[in-house]
């Protein structure tokens, strides 16, 4: 048996899932819900979206991609507590590797 959480995966799901959904929306594009003032982590997080949507009106769809494949992984179902083997580990693993 395989037992391995990522450091993120440690945190209280009740207290990273009101971040995790919070950036989920800023990359969806869904904050103007969100509260009138941001931190700076969140004005942050908004201004390189809007860079990578910048970027695709000169070419491409490129940063599009990368917002789509950030939300893909915070989405990510959270593991097992246990894995039967190194191999089914590393196959849930995958999605964090960049394997698509």
């Amino acid at each position: 048996m395989f037992h391995a959480l990522d450091s993120w995966e440690m945190h209280d799901e009740d207290k990273l899932g009101v971040v995790r959904d919070d950036f989920i929306k800023r990359l969806e594009g869904n904050s103007e819900n969100a509260v009138k003032q941001k931190s700076p982590l969140q004005t942050l997080i908004e201004y390189t979206i809007q860079g990578l949507k910048d970027e695709d009106k000169v070419s491409g769809n490129g940063g599009q991609e990368v917002i789509d494949r950030l939300i893909d992984f915070c989405c990510h179902v959270p593991p097992q507590k246990n894995f039967a083997s190194l191999g089914d580990y590393l196959s849930y693993r995958s999605i964090d590797a960049g394997v698509p």
